[in-house]
């Protein structure tokens, strides 16, 4: 009986061992691959930016709105302020060639959010695949399918995955500290057409189902949905005031509070001049 013991015992520890071992290539395998993914999400953002997009040099004070003073007697007209300009230059032309279904982009200076945004026929259709259309587990960011992709609706709902090193839209959560908040009280979004200004007034958790993310029909429920998100933001966006705001965005990022958290910032569009293509 004592020798069959001593047999089943180097068994155990090999079971055991070789257990232990499966589980730490497995693991080891599922690290690569999430590194091997980041990896290459962050290099097709970087080659797409350098492909169609252009940083342009910040406005002159000029630039910035001023009041001016009719003189008597002055028969000279008034110069005109210019207007305020997105600060980048987005090359749709060259996106679209690459995929139809990029619709716009999205600018957050000083921060890792500076990504075309695409629209599927359906809100999976973008989950696990990259702006080009190829399979990539870190997704793209996109457009709620049930959106004009003009963005002409009162609620322009956009998603992107919450990423632990801080790409897609993994720098969302940064709004949870009002410090993040102040140095990034704004983001610009392009689409072929127009240019806006996005004044984020708002971030705040909420499920995955809430009215959030209704498209909304009238604007008053607009207006009706902003009175209630504004008191639970995570950052004081100062006197906002909703008779004033005619559309919005939404962007929307995982959470973790409970199963169906979800973390959004919601930010007010201001159409600005859209900039011409920069001389060669």
């Amino acid at each position: 009986m004592a020798s069959e013991k001593k047999k089943r015992i180097p068994l155990l520890k090999i079971l055991v061992l070789t257990a232990a071992l499966a589980v730490f290539v497995y693991s080891g395998g599922r690290l690569l691959h999430y590194y091997l993914d980041n990896r290459n999400s962050i290099r097709e953002q970087q080659v797409v930016i350098d492909q169609a997009v252009v940083v342009l040099p910040p406005q002159t004070e000029a630039a910035q709105p001023q009041e001016t003073m009719a003189v008597p007697g002055d028969s000279t007209m008034p110069t005109e302020t210019p207007m305020e300009m997105a600060p980048i230059y987005v090359d749709f032309e060259t996106l679209q060639a690459q995929n139809p279904e990029i619709v716009a982009w999205i600018y957050c200076p000083d921060s890792r959010i500076h990504y075309p945004i695409v629209q599927g026929k359906s809100n999976q259709d973008y989950l696990e695949r990259s702006h080009t259309g190829e399979y990539n587990p870190n997704g793209a960011i996109f457009l709620d399918f049930r959106n004009l992709p003009d963005f002409s609706d009162f609620n322009n709902i956009i998603y992107g995955h919450n990423m632990g090193n801080g790409s897609m839209f993994g720098m969302l959560k940064g709004y949870t500290n009002p410090e993040y908040y102040k140095e990034h009280p704004t983001m610009w979004l392009l689409t072929p057409d127009k240019a806006f200004r996005l004044d984020l007034i708002a971030g705040y958790i909420t499920p995955s189902d809430s009215e959030t993310y209704e498209v909304f029909s009238y604007i008053e429920d607009l207006h009706e949905q902003l009175a209630y998100a504004l008191p639970l933001s995570t950052f004081d966006p100062g006197e906002v005031d909703i008779s004033q705001i005619r559309q919005i965005v939404t962007l929307s990022t995982c959470s973790y509070e409970y199963a169906t958290a979800r973390y959004v910032v919601i930010g007010s569009m201001v159409e600005v001049g859209y900039p011409e293509p920069p001389a060669e």
